[in-house]
């Protein structure tokens, strides 16, 4: 008898517990759409719109792989429709002509998602409108230069809109106001985002205008510390954008001309000598070194191989990060993109090289060695890619007491291919193409990359170039 009473107290709380569900459902995803007419905030609007995106693409998640992925990062991509209609069934509650201009931002945003291009350009015209002359000069150009972001950064992005707001109001405007670094970079990402849609007209417009700017540029900013961070590194982009043919011709040619032109490019775009370039175009590519290989026919011969177009690409740390299921996840556009480049180019020689880190997601610290077959069983096997791998295990430094943090050092690889400078953790992918002499023929940033914008011209170069390279030559057996 003892046990029914217990019995009796579990059949009552269930009992009790039921009906406190009577009125409850099973749980079902939202569909999304919501009853915009309780709104009384744009943001919620905004806030709406962006969740139907989200959902979108969180179910959409796994069919973006490979060629899909590229073009889901196109500037000409558009919004879901479901996020469009969204947007629209609550942007028709704030009409731009009567709108309140303390929603300004928020509103133009809203009216793009919904394309509703005619009432953004409203409520902008208004917001100039209402600032005054000359005391509201800076205001202005911060209004000018929201909507041009927000142009760029729509779903698709309206570039030629973008363009003509940028040349026709903020670029008349004083230095002051709109100085030289914010000109370039405004010109150099409608550049990218223009190469990005395959609009080559406005592209070369926009290359044109950073190489002019560059050149009017005095030696007082060339010495400031924005051009050496990335002011010189946008011109040579433009430059060799301009002189995308005339470097191909040249690599026809030979390894050496290629090179020349790449350094003259990045003469005129700094002012430099041309041995200050930082890119180590021209020299050897050092042999790999590593504990742990996969992938290698032979496992004495040494890569790159000479007598073969080779790549040689560094998994950045999010790549391999203890083959964490979400930040692998986060790579599968570099995946992709080697897997495109494979597929399409079966004689080169690609070796991935990636550091073990001393941990696996949330397991106990593995070996070197188990680690290592984790990264090449995430990063290799499953994404089908035929090439090498090799996994180096970096020196390990320990903070003191009580820290104990682990510092990892460089590896043998990062100090040889940094040619002498010191080698940067960058979260990209930064890869080498190596001609079949052994020689660097250029460095490639950002294959696969889904956050850069010039994604699809990243690798539409890569793709140009090592056509080249394989064509130059028959390749070895």
């Amino acid at each position: 008898m003892p046990i029914l009473k217990p019995m009796r107290v579990c059949l009552l709380a269930a009992l009790i517990f039921a009906r406190r569900a009577e009125g409850q459902v099973s749980f079902a995803w939202p569909d999304g759409t919501d009853d915009v007419s309780r709104y009384t905030w744009v943001e919620e609007c905004l806030s709406a719109t962006t969740r139907v995106r989200d959902s979108v693409a969180a179910w959409n998640t796994g069919a973006i792989t490979g060629t899909a992925a590229l073009a889901a990062r196109s500037p000409v991509r558009a919004l879901p429709a479901a996020a469009i209609a969204q947007a629209s069934r609550c942007a028709v509650r704030w009409p731009a002509a009567t709108a309140p201009l303390t929603d300004f931002g928020i509103l133009f945003k809203l009216y793009l998602a919904a394309s509703r291009d005619a009432d953004a350009e409203i409520v902008l015209a208004r917001q100039l409108a209402s600032v005054p002359g000359d005391t509201g000069a800076r205001k202005r150009s911060e209004s000018i230069s929201n909507a041009i972001n927000e142009y760029l950064d729509a779903q698709p992005a309206r570039l030629v809109a973008a363009e003509l707001l940028l040349v026709e109001q903020l670029a008349r405007l004083p230095d002051s106001l709109f100085s030289p670094e914010s000109r370039i970079a405004s010109y150099k990402r409608l550049m990218m985002l223009a190469r990005n849609a395959a609009d080559t007209a406005l592209a070369r417009r926009n290359a044109e205008r950073v190489v002019a700017l560059g050149a009017a540029l005095t030696p007082t900013q060339q010495r400031a510390s924005w051009f050496h961070a990335w002011g010189r590194h946008d011109i040579h982009n433009a430059l060799d954008y301009l002189s995308k043919r005339a470097l191909l011709d040249s690599l026809r040619q030979s390894t050496e001309a290629y090179v020349a032109l790449k350094r003259a490019n990045w003469t005129k775009a700094s002012g430099a000598r041309t041995a200050a370039m930082p890119l180590p175009i021209g020299k050897p590519a050092p042999a790999l070194e590593g504990a742990f290989w996969f992938g290698r026919s032979d496992s004495t011969a040494s890569r790159p191989t000479k007598g073969k177009i080779a790549l040689v690409a560094f998994l950045y740390h999010d790549c391999v990060a203890g083959m964490d299921e979400i930040r692998v996840k986060d790579c599968e556009g570099v995946y992709a993109a080697l897997r495109r480049l494979t597929t399409r180019f079966p004689s080169v020689e690609v070796t991935l090289v990636a550091k073990t880190l001393g941990f696996a997601g949330l397991r106990e610290p593995p070996p070197p060695a188990e680690e290592a077959e984790l990264v090449h069983a995430r990063a290799v096997k499953l994404n089908r890619l035929p090439i090498g791998l090799v996994v180096e295990s970096p020196p390990i430094v320990r903070v003191e007491a009580p820290d104990r943090r682990r510092i990892h050092q460089s590896t043998p690889n990062e100090n040889q291919y940094s040619f002498g400078d010191k080698w940067r953790e960058i979260n990209t992918i930064r890869a080498f193409v190596i001609d079949e002499t052994g020689t660097v023929v250029d460095v490639v940033y950002g294959v696969g990359q889904e956050s850069i914008d010039e994604a699809r011209e990243i690798e539409a170069n890569l793709n140009a170039l090592l056509d080249v390279l394989v064509s130059r030559r028959p390749p070895s057996p």
